[in-house]
């Protein structure tokens, strides 16, 4: 699906790539939209992606039942793990990265602006590093719900801006992210 076709779909699609563990984020996500107006939440569409730790399935039956006990079946759905990520990210409009550990570098924000997609993530981290605020993504506090809710509005009342940070992400990995550019860098330094 290319940006064109994208923008015309009914709803924006945002998605949350990662193992199902409090920690990640998912949790964090459902408290944000919970507090979102409906007529706005109803414009998105929310996909988290991913399994949960080996002997921790009851985590998925949590978020699932934490996602029915505020409402939000009709806008986020729960896909289950996926080996080949690329496909589901194809499809993406926006991907959020809401770890609430520090990541050093979640690989997850690179994968997504090299396929042209703006980031939202909590702003310790790797991620921080990557992504510059309301230029190519958007950075939000890990312990912040009501500005998460905000920025998540934002973005979907204006989704006409979302293709052109998505342009931005995707030059901003290619300008300082691509293996070549790893090469060149490592060959300037001996």
């Amino acid at each position: 699906i290319n940006s064109d076709e994208r923008e015309s779909n009914e709803y924006l699609t945002f998605y949350l790539f990662g193992r199902i563990m409090p920690k990640k984020g998912q949790w964090y996500l459902i408290h944000a939209l919970s507090n979102l107006p409906e007529y706005i939440a109803q414009k998105a569409r929310f996909v988290i992606v991913g399994g949960p730790p080996p002997g921790r399935e009851h985590l998925s039956e949590s978020l699932q039942q934490r996602i029915k006990d505020v409402g939000l079946e009709s806008i986020v759905t729960l896909k289950g793990f996926c080996s080949n990520i690329t496909n589901e990210m194809s499809k993406a409009d926006v991907c959020i990265v809401p770890s609430l550990m520090r990541d050093p570098f979640p690989t997850t924000v690179l994968e997504a602006m090299s396929s042209g997609k703006p980031v939202i993530a909590t702003n310790h981290g790797g991620a921080a590093e990557v992504i510059e605020d309301e230029v190519n993504g958007y950075l939000i506090s890990p312990d912040d719900p009501e500005q998460f809710t905000k920025v998540l509005g934002n973005v979907i009342l204006n989704r006409e801006q979302v293709v052109e940070m998505g342009r931005r992400a995707r030059k901003h990995y290619q300008d300082g992210f691509t293996l070549e550019r790893f090469q060149n860098d490592w060959r300037e330094l001996h």
